[in-house]
């Protein structure tokens, strides 16, 4: 114990006495430590914040692609698929005549048909085509000359809910914006004419093949009256020149038909072809009033769906599937004078074909990946590539002349070119902006941010050392 005691008495004598300071400048640097903490904690946590909220926030479009040189109305080669910050006809105004529209496959607020986007046809500049009033998951119809896009407006409906599930029927809730009508918006002006019903729950859905423009000016359209979730009933088919008249319905007298419930699918010159309700042929080549030309087009189905079929005088060309195969092809066939029979040959090897328009009486614009017989069944050449290529396909030789490429983000199904520019040469098409620069001046911001809190752990590590 004494030991003890004796040892804390020495160390007591060596232990030099703290240094005098000024009391108020020691709680300054203290207070000063304090706050730059807090000062860096603070810039921490609003860095996180701002990385965080650029990761799950969706901004509305907000890149505009400047226009590119003026050149003759055409076609692009290349179509690529643009980022979902594309600016809109909302913020950018109308675009001007279109060449192309097409709409992306990713969802957008549970839409099914995505994003919708058109190309100008003179200068080759993207936009994003959220007009007024679209329906939820609505199409787009791009007409003849690319000066008009018919789409389905949503409007009023006199009921909010399908109803309750029932055995035979599914209920539930309407959509957000369910469909009630017809909309043409004016790619030059930017204004809209609309036509609306007034109905309990709105309109079914419309398909690729629900309506058709006949003429620059002229729309045949055939839509259901929904009566439950995924189930409608017959609301008729009509004839429309929007801005000059209202939608006429057209009769039995006109199509010669017991129903006037029917599909339209385009045909060339103008002219549309008929599909009465039925599941398969007969079909009805009409005019650009929609009243029957005398023209039938019957062909065994033999398992064919999805079709595609249009004509050019006595050609007439189907796109769709063959019996035993899962492969879309391309067929020809020639229909004799006073008959309504066809019988199809395919004419290509290619895979997945999509018909964009006749480019004249023997050639046409498709596109689809390119294929090759394996085992006797036609197969892509590289599936998992999954190239989708723009072709000129000539009837007559079976050549087809690989144009250009299409995006892989873009639903083949929607993609439309203006009938009118067809046949004009096609350009080399332009590159959209990407998502990099959407977000160029937020990353720069958050950049400087962290190269401020780099700098200010540096600075205070060394000073810590010192």
């Amino acid at each position: 114990m004494n030991e003890l005691g004796t040892a804390l008495r020495e160390l007591a004598r060596e232990a030099a006495a703290p240094t005098s300071g000024d009391p108020a400048r020691v709680w300054a640097a203290g207070r000063s430590r304090v706050r730059r903490r807090r000062v860096g904690a603070a810039v921490v946590v609003i860095v996180l914040g701002l990385i965080g909220y650029a990761g799950v926030s969706r901004p509305m479009p907000q890149i505009v692609m400047p226009a590119g040189p003026v050149h003759a109305p055409a076609i692009p080669e290349n179509i690529y698929g643009p980022n979902r910050f594309l600016a809109g006809v909302s913020k950018t105004g109308a675009p001007g005549r279109l060449a192309v529209i097409a709409s992306t496959t990713q969802n957008d607020a549970n839409r099914y048909y995505g994003r919708w986007f058109g190309i100008t046809a003179t200068t080759g500049r993207y936009v994003a085509l959220d007009l007024p009033g679209r329906a939820t998951d609505s199409r787009m119809w791009l007409s003849p000359d690319g000066d008009r896009i018919a789409y389905v407006i949503t409007g009023p409906t006199k009921k909010k809910s399908y109803g309750k599930t029932t055995p035979d029927l599914e209920g539930g809730p309407l959509p957000l914006a369910p469909p009630v009508g017809i909309g043409v918006y004016d790619t030059r002006d930017g204004s809209v004419i609309h036509y609306r019903t007034l109905t309990d729950m709105g309109w079914g859905a419309l398909d690729e093949t629900s309506l058709s423009w006949t003429d620059d000016t002229t729309l045949i359209f055939a839509y259901d009256v929904a009566v439950a979730e995924n189930s409608a009933t017959a609301g008729g088919s009509w004839l429309w020149h929007p801005g000059s008249d209202q939608p006429r319905r057209i009769s039995d007298t006109d199509s010669g038909d017991a129903s006037d419930a029917r599909q339209y699918i385009a045909g060339f010159p103008a002219s549309v072809v008929v599909r009465s309700t039925g599941d398969g042929p007969p079909y009805a080549v009409v005019d650009s009033d929609g009243k029957p030309t005398g023209r039938t087009i019957s062909y065994p189905v033999d398992g064919r769906g999805g079709n595609t079929l249009s004509v050019s005088g006595n050609r007439v060309l189907l796109v769709g599937f063959t019996a035993g195969s899962t492969r879309s092809k391309i067929e020809l066939g020639e229909q004799a004078e006073g008959s309504s029979t066809v019988s199809f040959t395919p004419i290509t090897t290619l895979t997945f074909p999509g018909f964009l328009g006749w480019r004249s009486s023997s050639t046409v614009l498709v596109d689809g990946q390119e294929g090759e017989v394996i085992n006797g069944e036609l197969e892509p050449k590289d599936l998992e590539q999954g190239r989708l290529c723009l072709y000129s396909l000539d009837v007559d030789t079976k050549h087809l002349t690989r144009l250009g490429t299409v995006h892989d983000s873009i639903d083949q199904e929607t993609l439309q070119a203006a009938d009118s520019l067809l046949s004009e040469p096609l350009v080399h098409g332009r590159k959209p902006p990407n998502a990099i620069e959407a977000f160029c001046y937020p990353l720069l911001v958050v950049g400087l941010a962290l190269a401020g809190i780099a700098a200010f752990l540096e600075v205070r590590r060394r000073r810590r050392r010192a």
